[in-house]
């Protein structure tokens, strides 16, 4: 007489419980392309922030969620940390297309944020540069006109024309 091995769980309560695991772990770890999506940003909370910047520790190689941390950041009045943000993409020689328009709106923000007369001629040196910089980016003509058309008109005259 043969006898049967005794199992814990028989295989198809194996399989319904790897499917359930699976489905639990979904739901409660959404994956990063949630965070890639930009009507996410409208209304940023600080719950939100903080999960961006955890995801981005962990994935600090994610170009898409460091640019749209910065732009969450950056509508929260997070200025400076908009910009810690953006510094590893700004410094690279080619910049993303994407990266650099963030990066000009966070200047723009932080030229309109400024009070001081000091202030917002360091923030317009640094907008011209950003813009001479635009201009050696390999993006299109017409790219480059969208990202310079909201500096141009916070340059003095003589500014817009270097």
């Amino acid at each position: 007489m043969k006898q049967r091995r005794p199992s814990f769980f028989s295989f198809p309560a194996l399989l319904v419980m790897g499917v359930l695991i699976t489905l639990v772990l979904y739901v409660l770890f959404p994956r990063q392309a949630a965070f890639e999506d930009l009507r996410y940003y409208d209304d940023p909370d600080a719950v939100s922030i903080a999960y961006l910047e955890t995801l981005l520790k962990a994935d600090p190689e994610n170009i898409s969620l460091r640019i749209n941390l910065a732009r969450m950041q950056r509508q929260a009045g997070q200025l400076d940390k908009a910009m810690a943000t953006l510094q590893p993409l700004i410094e690279q020689e080619q910049v993303p297309s994407r990266a650099f328009e963030s990066y000009l709106d966070l200047v723009i923000s932080r030229l309109h944020a400024t009070s001081t007369e000091d202030g917002r001629q360091t923030l317009q040196k640094e907008l011209k540069t950003a813009l001479q910089r635009l201009m050696s980016m390999e993006y299109s003509a017409l790219r480059k006109q969208e990202l310079a058309e909201p500096a141009l008109p916070l340059l003095d005259l003589s500014d817009q024309l270097d």
